[in-house]
């Protein structure tokens, strides 16, 4: 999912991962909780979504972060 994002955008979703809440990223709607990061494929924060654990995921955001340094 990293892939498409730039520099500014990888910052908010690990503000995203490391504080939870809801954030809007170009044309992806995410939340986060404390286990989750939920992705919802047609609407702001409702409808169906694709939902992944957090495990791991601040080291793929690390990762990718380090690729796009400004």
């Amino acid at each position: 999912m990293t892939y498409h994002y730039e520099h500014a955008d990888l910052e908010k979703l690990k503000s995203l991962i490391i504080n939870g809440g809801q954030v809007a990223i170009g044309i992806d709607y995410l939340q986060s909780d404390s286990d989750y990061l939920s992705h919802f494929k047609n609407s702001k924060f409702e409808g169906p979504y694709y939902a992944m654990p957090l495990d791991g995921v601040l080291e793929i955001i690390n990762e990718a972060l380090s690729k796009t340094q400004i």
